[in-house]
């Protein structure tokens, strides 16, 4: 009975592991991102508006 729960553990374990932080990193980086995308867009053009379209099509 000690051979059993290990394996188990271990298998509950690293299935648990990966599952859990893939939901976790999707939805957090996905806040931040859009509000340093925000900040940034409002932050380059105040300072020049003319550069700032012409980086994001040479960009994209």
């Amino acid at each position: 009975m000690t051979v059993l729960p290990r394996p188990v553990a271990v298998g509950f374990l690293k299935s648990t592991l990966p599952a859990k932080p893939s939901p976790s990193i999707a939805p957090a980086p996905v806040a931040p991102t859009e509000r340093r995308a925000v900040a940034a867009e409002s932050t380059r053009p105040r300072r020049a508006t003319g550069r700032v379209p012409a980086v994001a099509k040479s960009t994209r």
